[in-house]
């Protein structure tokens, strides 16, 4: 059922719905629980339906006096009014196999499905088994409200429904869910129910509490987060500062490195050669410019390739060179190799 379907749904569509929900997770829960403990309680009071006539009956089987009215009792339906078949079916828990002869009631009575109830009983099987058997009965709703709108007429409160068995003077195949589920019997108080809910109900505190408890844990830390605001962001703001100053260092040693102007002047005094003067000096990286005079009989160039330091030597004029009272000019350009 999606949640379209719950909206366009009547009050009592709803309530079928929950009650059938409720009782299958509850019969989920009683599958947990362990065996000596999950098995069938005898009921107290067991009321024979015959046709119109109530028969109250004790464990030994004799006939008592009708409980009084408002009592809660099991009703007991003549075993020859229902169809009874045994099956061979995979093992498995009770509500699958509930499900699964559900599925092939069509098959087992010659009522349609919607006109039986249908009740199973897991007989004993060897251990190891794939297979277990089964005990299915199949109660015509018909005769079920007959004996429910007998039972309302008497006064009795049905606790539940079954066929009577002769041997055990008891109950059996509970048909009290399937009621249920059609909505002709009501849930009822029973303390079992009582405690499943109180079951459900801790089970929902103690997630409720568990949220609480982390919401709280949540809260409490943000605060914590909050007080340290301040005292985080001045630590960011020297943590980047810092930053800033090894970045600013590291650009100013890479420039020292890449324009070491002193260097390049000596390497410049050493290589000029007697004869020459440097009038202008640029320098720009690993680059330097000379611009000054020099006697004709000194070769500047091959002064400067001499040294292994510097990479070529280039000049920047192409023209004639005139002599001049200061001699020859000359404008050259120095490069030095890279740093190995």
């Amino acid at each position: 059922m999606n949640l379209s379907t719950v909206l366009n749904s009547d009050i009592s569509t709803l309530r079928v719905t929950a009650a059938r929900a409720f009782h299958w997770w509850v019969a989920q829960l009683h599958e947990l629980l362990p065996k000596h403990s999950a098995g069938r309680r005898v009921p107290r009071n067991i009321v024979l339906w015959d046709e119109g006539s109530f028969k109250l009956l004790g464990k030994d089987g004799a006939g008592r006096a009708m409980p009084r009215k408002a009592s809660r009792a099991w009703l007991a339906i003549p075993a020859s009014l229902a169809f009874r078949q045994i099956l061979q079916l995979p093992r498995m828990s009770a509500p699958d196999l509930r499900r699964l002869v559900d599925l092939e009631a069509e098959r087992l009575s010659p009522l349609p499905r919607s006109e039986i109830l249908v009740g199973i009983e897991i007989c004993q099987s060897p251990a190891g088994s794939e297979q277990c058997s089964v005990e299915v009965a199949a109660l015509p709703v018909t005769a079920a409200e007959r004996a429910l709108e007998d039972a309302r007429r008497a006064g009795l409160s049905v606790a539940g429904v079954g066929l009577f068995d002769s041997g055990t003077r008891t109950t059996r195949f509970d048909f009290a869910p399937a009621l249920r589920v059609r909505g002709l019997l009501a849930a009822g108080s029973s303390s079992a129910a009582i405690w499943w809910s109180l079951l459900a109900f801790a089970f929902i505190l103690n997630i409720a509490i568990l949220v609480i408890r982390d919401q709280q844990s949540v809260d409490r830390l943000q605060g914590l987060v909050e007080q340290q605001e301040p005292a985080a962001r001045t630590a960011r703001a020297l943590q980047n500062r810092a930053a800033d100053f090894d970045t600013t260092a590291r650009d100013l040693l890479s420039q020292r490195r890449s324009h070491d102007v002193l260097a390049m002047l000596s390497i410049v005094s050493q290589d000029l050669p007697s004869g020459a003067w440097v009038q202008r000096f640029t320098y720009s990286g690993r680059t330097a410019r000379l611009v000054g005079y020099k006697r004709k009989d000194v070769d500047l160039a091959a002064a400067f390739r001499k040294d292994p330091r510097i990479a070529s030597v280039r000049s920047n004029t192409s023209q004639f060179v005139s002599d001049t009272p200061a001699g020859q000019p000359f404008d050259v350009t120095i490069t030095l190799k890279a740093a190995q």
